[in-house]
């Protein structure tokens, strides 16, 4: 469990693919005083050949990239690094015998905690055909978006076009800020006239 929770938190942390957290070496995370930078320079993969392996780049070269990590994650990565066990690949994330892990391990036991936790998770209102690793990357990417702009969401997830994330990341924001409300409160002051008879102000007083 400490594991699946520790992944989770990455993922949400830095909008980082699943492949690309397993693939975090010690030397990928550099603190610095209070701040927790991880650089995103690998991703795991799975071929007929030599089954699973790291490879030294993400999913295309241009995602390589390097994201301060807020303290809910910081928090995991630093212990990791702290926790350390010697594997060929210096991975944070190995398997017992220090070997990359698989990208379906980490799906396995998100479905198990899935079924496990079904009717809490429904009490939250999560949907469960969505709850999958790929939804903390997509929450990190839509959370920076609604406080920022479209384009640092672009940045933490990796792509190369706005396009891109904006189609398939970002969650359509369906309430209208309140600061529409406010200019137009402020351009037509209707709300703070009365009317002649104390009611609402008539035409007539709007266009006084």
């Amino acid at each position: 469990m400490e594991l699946l929770i520790d992944v989770c938190l990455v993922m949400l942390g830095t909008s980082m693919r699943i492949g690309e957290v397993l693939a975090l070496r010690k030397q990928d995370v550099v603190v610095d005083g209070d701040l927790t930078r991880v650089k995103v320079q690998g991703t795991i993969s799975e071929t007929k050949k030599y089954g699973i392996i790291r490879q030294s780049v993400p999913k295309r070269e241009r995602q390589i990239r390097s994201i301060v990590a807020p303290r809910f994650a910081a928090r995991v990565l630093r212990r990791r690094v702290v926790e350390y066990q010697e594997n060929t690949e210096d991975l944070l994330f190995p398997t017992r015998r220090g070997t990359p892990r698989s990208t379906h391990n980490i799906g396995r036991l998100m479905r198990g905690f899935r079924e496990q936790n079904a009717e809490q998770l429904e009490a939250l209102g999560i949907d469960l055909a969505t709850f999958s690793t790929r939804a903390f990357r997509k929450t990190a990417a839509t959370t920076v978006f609604a406080s920022t702009e479209i384009e640092l969401a672009r940045l933490l997830l990796g792509h190369a076009r706005a396009e891109t994330t904006f189609a398939h990341y970002i969650k359509p924001n369906l309430d209208v800020p309140g600061i529409t409300a406010d200019v137009l409160d402020a351009r037509y002051p209707f709300a703070d006239l009365e009317g002649a008879d104390g009611g609402s102000p008539t035409l007539a007083d709007r266009y006084q």
